[in-house]
Protein backbone atom coordinates (compact mmCIF):
# COMPACT_ATOMS: atom_id res chain seq x y z
CA UNK A 1 0.00 0.00 0.00
CA UNK A 2 1.30 3.43 -0.89
CA UNK A 3 0.27 6.62 0.78
CA UNK A 4 0.29 9.28 -1.90
CA UNK A 5 0.51 12.86 -0.85
CA UNK A 6 -0.42 15.81 -3.05
CA UNK A 7 2.43 17.21 -5.13
CA UNK A 8 4.03 20.27 -3.65
CA UNK A 9 7.24 22.15 -3.94
CA UNK A 10 10.46 20.26 -3.45
CA UNK A 11 10.93 18.87 0.04
CA UNK A 12 12.64 21.20 2.43
CA UNK A 13 14.83 20.39 5.38
CA UNK A 14 12.99 18.50 7.96
CA UNK A 15 12.27 15.63 15.59
CA UNK A 16 11.65 10.43 20.61
CA UNK A 17 11.87 13.14 22.20
CA UNK A 18 12.08 10.21 24.36
CA UNK A 19 10.38 7.49 22.48
CA UNK A 20 7.10 9.27 23.00
CA UNK A 21 7.08 12.12 20.78
CA UNK A 22 9.41 14.33 18.92
CA UNK A 23 13.32 15.57 19.36
CA UNK A 24 16.95 15.71 18.36
CA UNK A 25 19.27 12.85 17.52
CA UNK A 26 23.03 12.42 17.26
CA UNK A 27 23.04 10.14 14.22
CA UNK A 28 21.10 10.28 10.93
CA UNK A 29 17.45 11.22 11.20
CA UNK A 30 15.16 9.35 8.87
CA UNK A 31 11.99 10.39 7.12
CA UNK A 32 10.26 12.36 9.86
CA UNK A 33 11.62 14.94 12.24
CA UNK A 34 12.13 13.64 15.78
CA UNK A 35 10.11 16.38 17.39
CA UNK A 36 9.91 17.86 20.73
CA UNK A 37 11.21 14.25 21.23
CA UNK A 38 13.89 14.15 21.71
CA UNK A 39 8.62 11.58 19.39
CA UNK A 40 10.43 11.65 18.87
CA UNK A 41 12.37 11.83 19.68
CA UNK A 42 11.45 13.18 20.61
CA UNK A 43 13.31 16.41 21.16
CA UNK A 44 13.43 19.66 19.51
CA UNK A 45 15.65 22.10 21.34
CA UNK A 46 14.74 25.78 21.67
CA UNK A 47 17.60 28.23 21.32
CA UNK A 48 17.83 30.90 24.00
CA UNK A 49 18.71 34.28 22.51
CA UNK A 50 20.92 36.21 24.93
CA UNK A 51 22.85 39.37 24.06
CA UNK A 52 26.51 38.66 23.36
CA UNK A 53 26.11 34.96 24.04
CA UNK A 54 25.47 31.81 22.07
CA UNK A 55 24.58 29.06 24.56
CA UNK A 56 26.40 25.78 24.00
CA UNK A 57 24.15 22.96 22.79
CA UNK A 58 23.09 20.32 25.29
CA UNK A 59 24.70 17.02 24.21
CA UNK A 60 22.12 14.72 22.66
CA UNK A 61 21.49 11.35 24.29
CA UNK A 62 23.40 8.27 23.19
CA UNK A 63 20.15 6.31 23.23
CA UNK A 64 16.51 7.36 23.29
CA UNK A 65 14.74 5.48 26.08
CA UNK A 66 11.16 4.61 26.92
CA UNK A 67 8.98 2.05 28.69
CA UNK A 68 6.19 0.23 26.90
CA UNK A 69 2.66 1.31 27.89
CA UNK A 70 2.30 -1.78 30.12
CA UNK A 71 5.72 -1.25 31.70
CA UNK A 72 7.06 -4.70 30.73
CA UNK A 73 9.53 -3.60 28.06
CA UNK A 74 11.99 -0.81 27.28
CA UNK A 75 13.14 0.65 23.97
CA UNK A 76 16.71 1.90 23.63
CA UNK A 77 17.29 3.52 20.24
CA UNK A 78 20.78 4.43 19.13
CA UNK A 79 22.18 5.76 15.84
CA UNK A 80 22.43 2.32 14.19
CA UNK A 81 20.12 -0.08 16.03
CA UNK A 82 17.13 -0.41 18.33
CA UNK A 83 17.33 -2.69 21.36
CA UNK A 84 14.14 -4.08 22.91
CA UNK A 85 14.61 -5.09 26.56
CA UNK A 86 12.46 -6.81 29.14
CA UNK A 87 12.19 -5.21 32.59
CA UNK A 88 11.95 -8.47 34.58
CA UNK A 89 14.59 -9.74 34.06
CA UNK A 90 16.42 -6.65 32.83
CA UNK A 91 17.96 -7.97 29.64
CA UNK A 92 18.06 -7.40 25.88
CA UNK A 93 15.42 -9.51 24.12
CA UNK A 94 16.43 -8.65 20.56
CA UNK A 95 18.05 -5.98 18.43
CA UNK A 96 16.82 -4.37 15.22
CA UNK A 97 19.18 -2.81 12.64
CA UNK A 98 17.93 0.74 12.24
CA UNK A 99 20.66 2.96 10.83
CA UNK A 100 18.22 5.22 9.00
CA UNK A 101 15.28 4.91 11.36
CA UNK A 102 13.02 7.64 12.61
CA UNK A 103 11.55 7.62 16.09
CA UNK A 104 10.75 4.12 17.37
CA UNK A 105 7.60 3.57 19.43
CA UNK A 106 5.68 0.81 21.13
CA UNK A 107 2.17 0.08 19.92
CA UNK A 108 -0.54 1.01 22.47
CA UNK A 109 -1.01 -2.70 23.36
CA UNK A 110 2.77 -3.11 23.93
CA UNK A 111 2.88 -6.02 21.46
CA UNK A 112 4.78 -4.34 18.65
CA UNK A 113 7.56 -1.87 17.96
CA UNK A 114 7.32 0.34 14.88
CA UNK A 115 9.32 3.10 13.25
CA UNK A 116 9.83 4.74 9.87
CA UNK A 117 12.73 3.63 7.68
CA UNK A 118 14.13 5.37 4.63
CA UNK A 119 16.36 4.14 1.86
CA UNK A 120 17.15 7.71 0.90
CA UNK A 121 20.12 9.90 1.74
CA UNK A 122 19.56 11.58 5.08
CA UNK A 123 21.14 14.74 6.43
CA UNK A 124 21.40 15.62 10.11
CA UNK A 125 20.15 19.04 11.27
CA UNK A 126 22.66 21.80 11.90
CA UNK A 127 23.16 23.42 15.27
CA UNK A 128 21.09 26.36 14.09
CA UNK A 129 18.29 24.17 12.75
CA UNK A 130 17.55 21.56 15.39
CA UNK A 131 13.82 21.30 14.66
CA UNK A 132 14.31 20.08 11.11
CA UNK A 133 16.31 17.31 9.55
CA UNK A 134 15.57 15.80 6.18
CA UNK A 135 17.14 16.89 2.91
CA UNK A 136 16.54 13.91 0.65
CA UNK A 137 14.56 10.72 0.94
CA UNK A 138 13.03 7.95 -1.12
CA UNK A 139 10.39 5.30 -0.52
CA UNK A 140 10.04 5.52 3.26
CA UNK A 141 8.03 2.79 4.96
CA UNK A 142 6.74 1.84 8.39
CA UNK A 143 8.63 -1.14 9.76
CA UNK A 144 6.93 -3.21 12.47
CA UNK A 145 8.36 -5.88 14.76
CA UNK A 146 6.45 -8.40 16.89
CA UNK A 147 7.87 -8.54 20.41
CA UNK A 148 6.53 -12.05 21.04
CA UNK A 149 7.98 -13.43 17.80
CA UNK A 150 11.02 -11.10 17.77
CA UNK A 151 10.47 -10.87 14.04
CA UNK A 152 9.39 -8.24 11.48
CA UNK A 153 5.81 -7.91 10.28
CA UNK A 154 4.88 -6.85 6.74
CA UNK A 155 5.91 -3.19 6.31
CA UNK A 156 3.65 -0.39 5.07
CA UNK A 157 5.13 1.83 2.39
CA UNK A 158 4.32 5.53 2.47
CA UNK A 159 4.95 8.39 0.07
CA UNK A 160 6.08 11.81 1.25
CA UNK A 161 6.22 14.86 -0.97
CA UNK A 162 6.86 18.38 0.25
CA UNK A 163 6.86 17.32 3.91
CA UNK A 164 9.15 19.59 5.89
CA UNK A 165 8.33 18.15 9.30
CA UNK A 166 5.88 15.69 10.79
CA UNK A 167 5.34 12.52 12.74
CA UNK A 168 3.42 9.29 13.16
CA UNK A 169 0.71 8.88 15.76
CA UNK A 170 1.40 6.43 18.63
CA UNK A 171 -0.80 3.81 16.94
CA UNK A 172 0.86 4.38 13.52
CA UNK A 173 -2.55 5.01 11.96
CA UNK A 174 -2.07 8.69 11.15
CA UNK A 175 0.70 10.76 9.63
CA UNK A 176 0.87 14.48 10.38
CA UNK A 177 2.86 16.67 8.02
CA UNK A 178 3.52 20.37 7.39
CA UNK A 179 4.96 21.53 4.08
CA UNK A 180 7.34 24.41 3.43
CA UNK A 181 4.45 26.81 2.70
CA UNK A 182 2.93 26.23 6.14
CA UNK A 183 0.04 23.93 5.21
CA UNK A 184 -0.62 21.31 7.89
CA UNK A 185 -2.22 17.99 6.90
CA UNK A 186 -3.25 14.78 8.62
CA UNK A 187 -3.36 11.55 6.58
CA UNK A 188 -4.90 8.19 7.33
CA UNK A 189 -2.03 5.73 6.71
CA UNK A 190 -4.23 2.77 5.73
CA UNK A 191 -6.33 4.59 3.11
CA UNK A 192 -4.08 7.50 2.16
CA UNK A 193 -7.03 9.84 2.73
CA UNK A 194 -6.41 13.42 3.84
CA UNK A 195 -8.53 13.73 6.97
CA UNK A 196 -7.53 17.27 7.94
CA UNK A 197 -5.94 20.29 6.27
CA UNK A 198 -5.04 23.71 7.65
CA UNK A 199 -3.59 26.31 5.29
CA UNK A 200 -1.28 28.98 6.75
CA UNK A 201 -0.75 26.97 9.91
CA UNK A 202 2.56 28.82 10.22
CA UNK A 203 3.14 32.32 8.83
CA UNK A 204 6.30 34.31 8.29
CA UNK A 205 6.67 37.44 10.39
CA UNK A 206 8.28 40.87 10.09
CA UNK A 207 11.40 41.68 12.08
CA UNK A 208 12.98 45.12 12.37
CA UNK A 209 16.77 45.21 12.61
CA UNK A 210 17.62 48.11 14.96
CA UNK A 211 21.36 48.11 14.22
CA UNK A 212 21.03 47.87 10.48
CA UNK A 213 22.50 50.58 8.22
CA UNK A 214 19.67 49.91 5.81
CA UNK A 215 17.23 52.89 5.85
CA UNK A 216 14.41 50.34 5.64
CA UNK A 217 15.51 47.58 8.07
CA UNK A 218 12.35 45.53 7.62
CA UNK A 219 13.00 41.81 7.26
CA UNK A 220 10.58 38.99 6.68
CA UNK A 221 11.60 35.97 8.71
CA UNK A 222 10.32 32.70 10.12
CA UNK A 223 9.89 29.15 8.88
CA UNK A 224 6.29 28.15 8.05
CA UNK A 225 7.46 24.53 7.66
CA UNK A 226 8.48 24.20 11.32
CA UNK A 227 6.43 22.15 13.75
CA UNK A 228 6.11 21.15 17.40
CA UNK A 229 3.85 18.08 17.41
CA UNK A 230 2.38 16.29 20.42
CA UNK A 231 0.07 13.25 20.42
CA UNK A 232 -2.09 11.95 23.23
CA UNK A 233 -0.81 8.56 24.47
CA UNK A 234 -3.73 6.69 22.90
CA UNK A 235 -3.15 8.33 19.50
CA UNK A 236 -6.59 9.92 19.41
CA UNK A 237 -5.58 13.61 19.58
CA UNK A 238 -2.74 15.71 18.31
CA UNK A 239 -1.78 19.30 19.03
CA UNK A 240 0.56 21.11 16.63
CA UNK A 241 2.27 24.49 17.01
CA UNK A 242 4.71 26.33 14.70
CA UNK A 243 8.21 26.46 16.19
CA UNK A 244 9.69 29.45 14.34
CA UNK A 245 6.73 31.00 12.55
CA UNK A 246 3.76 32.99 13.77
CA UNK A 247 0.64 30.97 14.44
CA UNK A 248 -1.73 29.39 16.95
CA UNK A 249 -1.90 25.78 18.01
CA UNK A 250 -4.11 23.41 16.04
CA UNK A 251 -5.81 20.42 17.67
CA UNK A 252 -7.58 17.52 15.97
CA UNK A 253 -9.49 14.39 17.00
CA UNK A 254 -8.18 11.59 14.75
CA UNK A 255 -10.84 9.11 15.89
CA UNK A 256 -13.91 11.28 15.28
CA UNK A 257 -12.19 13.20 12.44
CA UNK A 258 -12.99 16.67 13.70
CA UNK A 259 -11.06 19.79 14.60
CA UNK A 260 -11.02 20.86 18.24
CA UNK A 261 -11.53 24.46 19.30
CA UNK A 262 -8.99 25.23 21.99
CA UNK A 263 -10.50 26.88 25.04
CA UNK A 264 -9.41 28.31 28.38
CA UNK A 265 -5.68 28.02 29.14
CA UNK A 266 -5.11 26.18 25.85
CA UNK A 267 -5.62 29.47 23.98
CA UNK A 268 -2.15 30.48 25.20
CA UNK A 269 -0.57 27.91 22.89
CA UNK A 270 0.64 30.24 20.18
CA UNK A 271 3.87 31.53 18.65
CA UNK A 272 4.21 35.27 18.18
CA UNK A 273 7.79 35.62 16.92
CA UNK A 274 10.77 33.49 15.99
CA UNK A 275 10.67 31.40 19.16
CA UNK A 276 7.57 29.72 20.49
CA UNK A 277 6.41 31.01 23.83
CA UNK A 278 5.17 27.82 25.46
CA UNK A 279 6.57 24.35 26.07
CA UNK A 280 3.85 21.70 26.17
CA UNK A 281 3.26 17.98 26.02
CA UNK A 282 0.49 15.51 26.75
CA UNK A 283 0.89 13.70 30.06
CA UNK A 284 -2.29 11.60 29.66
CA UNK A 285 -5.08 11.18 27.13
CA UNK A 286 -7.17 13.90 28.82
CA UNK A 287 -4.59 16.44 29.97
CA UNK A 288 -1.37 18.15 29.05
CA UNK A 289 1.20 20.33 30.76
CA UNK A 290 2.19 23.82 29.59
CA UNK A 291 5.31 25.69 30.66
CA UNK A 292 5.98 29.32 29.64
CA UNK A 293 9.46 30.43 28.66
CA UNK A 294 11.25 32.48 31.31
CA UNK A 295 14.49 34.44 31.60
CA UNK A 296 17.86 32.75 31.44
CA UNK A 297 18.51 33.25 35.17
CA UNK A 298 15.42 31.27 36.22
CA UNK A 299 15.84 27.67 37.32
CA UNK A 300 12.17 26.89 37.98
CA UNK A 301 8.91 27.90 36.36
CA UNK A 302 5.25 27.65 37.31
CA UNK A 303 3.62 25.30 34.81
CA UNK A 304 -0.05 24.48 34.28
CA UNK A 305 -1.59 21.01 34.05
CA UNK A 306 -4.58 21.57 31.80
CA UNK A 307 -7.58 19.40 31.04
CA UNK A 308 -7.94 18.50 27.38
CA UNK A 309 -9.86 19.66 25.48
CA UNK A 310 -11.67 21.76 28.11
CA UNK A 311 -8.68 24.03 28.82
CA UNK A 312 -9.43 23.96 32.57
CA UNK A 313 -6.36 24.43 34.76
CA UNK A 314 -6.13 21.41 37.08
CA UNK A 315 -2.97 22.38 38.95
CA UNK A 316 0.03 24.71 38.77
CA UNK A 317 3.14 22.73 39.71
CA UNK A 318 6.61 24.25 39.95
CA UNK A 319 9.01 22.41 37.67
CA UNK A 320 12.60 22.96 36.46
CA UNK A 321 13.10 25.12 33.40
CA UNK A 322 13.58 23.02 30.27
CA UNK A 323 12.04 21.17 27.37
CA UNK A 324 9.10 18.92 28.23
CA UNK A 325 8.62 15.26 27.32
CA UNK A 326 5.83 12.89 28.19
CA UNK A 327 6.86 10.17 30.63
CA UNK A 328 5.25 6.75 30.19
CA UNK A 329 3.87 7.11 33.73
CA UNK A 330 1.12 9.76 33.52
CA UNK A 331 1.94 11.01 37.04
CA UNK A 332 5.26 12.41 35.80
CA UNK A 333 6.69 14.79 33.23
CA UNK A 334 10.29 14.63 32.01
CA UNK A 335 12.18 17.95 31.86
CA UNK A 336 15.32 18.17 29.72
CA UNK A 337 17.83 20.89 30.66
CA UNK A 338 18.05 23.91 28.40
CA UNK A 339 21.38 25.44 27.29
CA UNK A 340 22.44 28.58 29.15
CA UNK A 341 25.24 31.13 29.13
CA UNK A 342 25.25 31.39 32.92
CA UNK A 343 26.80 28.08 33.88
CA UNK A 344 26.21 24.42 33.06
CA UNK A 345 22.65 23.35 32.28
CA UNK A 346 20.58 21.77 35.02
CA UNK A 347 20.05 18.05 35.44
CA UNK A 348 17.51 15.95 33.60
CA UNK A 349 14.47 15.50 35.84
CA UNK A 350 11.19 13.62 36.07
CA UNK A 351 8.75 15.57 38.25
CA UNK A 352 5.84 13.86 40.02
CA UNK A 353 2.73 16.04 39.87
CA UNK A 354 1.12 14.92 43.12
CA UNK A 355 4.14 15.44 45.39
CA UNK A 356 6.35 17.83 43.44
CA UNK A 357 9.27 15.48 44.08
CA UNK A 358 11.75 15.00 41.25
CA UNK A 359 13.95 12.17 40.05
CA UNK A 360 17.16 13.77 38.77
CA UNK A 361 20.06 12.39 36.79
CA UNK A 362 23.09 13.61 34.86
CA UNK A 363 22.01 11.36 31.98
CA UNK A 364 20.61 13.09 28.90
CA UNK A 365 17.19 11.46 29.15
CA UNK A 366 15.17 9.15 31.40
CA UNK A 367 11.74 7.57 31.54
CA UNK A 368 9.53 6.51 34.45
CA UNK A 369 6.95 3.78 34.92
CA UNK A 370 5.38 3.02 38.29
CA UNK A 371 8.18 2.26 40.81
CA UNK A 372 11.03 2.14 38.27
CA UNK A 373 12.92 4.51 36.04
CA UNK A 374 15.55 3.94 33.37
CA UNK A 375 18.53 6.08 32.37
CA UNK A 376 21.92 5.83 30.66
CA UNK A 377 24.42 7.33 33.13
CA UNK A 378 27.42 6.19 31.09
CA UNK A 379 27.69 5.72 27.34
CA UNK A 380 26.29 2.31 26.40
CA UNK A 381 25.38 1.42 30.00
CA UNK A 382 21.65 1.24 30.60
CA UNK A 383 20.55 1.21 34.24
CA UNK A 384 17.25 0.33 35.88
CA UNK A 385 16.46 2.05 39.18
CA UNK A 386 13.82 1.87 41.86
CA UNK A 387 12.37 5.23 42.77
CA UNK A 388 13.96 6.52 45.96
CA UNK A 389 17.09 4.43 45.52
CA UNK A 390 20.06 6.14 43.79
CA UNK A 391 21.82 2.80 43.20
CA UNK A 392 20.91 0.87 40.05
CA UNK A 393 19.08 -2.41 40.68
CA UNK A 394 20.15 -3.81 37.30
CA UNK A 395 22.54 -2.84 34.50
CA UNK A 396 22.84 -3.83 30.83
CA UNK A 397 25.71 -3.02 28.45
CA UNK A 398 24.04 -2.15 25.18
CA UNK A 399 27.26 -2.62 23.23
CA UNK A 400 27.66 -6.22 24.51
CA UNK A 401 26.89 -9.00 21.99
Amino acid sequence: MKLKMPSRTAAGHSGRSSPHSGGYYRGPIAVLTLLSLLSGAAMSQTRSVQVGCLPPPVPPPNHLLGFSPDGRYILAQGPAEIAVLSVQPFTVLFRVPAKKAGMAQFSPDSQQVFFVMSAGRVASPTAEDTHRGLLDRSAPYIERWSIADRAPIDPTEIRLQGCSAGGLSPDARALICVDSSGTLRAFDVASGQTVFEKAQFGKRFVRWEDNSTDPFPRRESGDPGSLRLRFSPDGRFFVALPVSARGSAVAFDLRDRKAIVLAGELKRLRTEAEHFDMEFTFVAADRLIMSPHVGAHHTTVTAAVVGFPSGEVLSRPKIPVGNLLRATDPHFVVVLPRPTCYGPPGRTAAVEFGTGQAITTDASVLDVFDSHYVAEPMRGELCLYERGNPAAVATVRLDAP
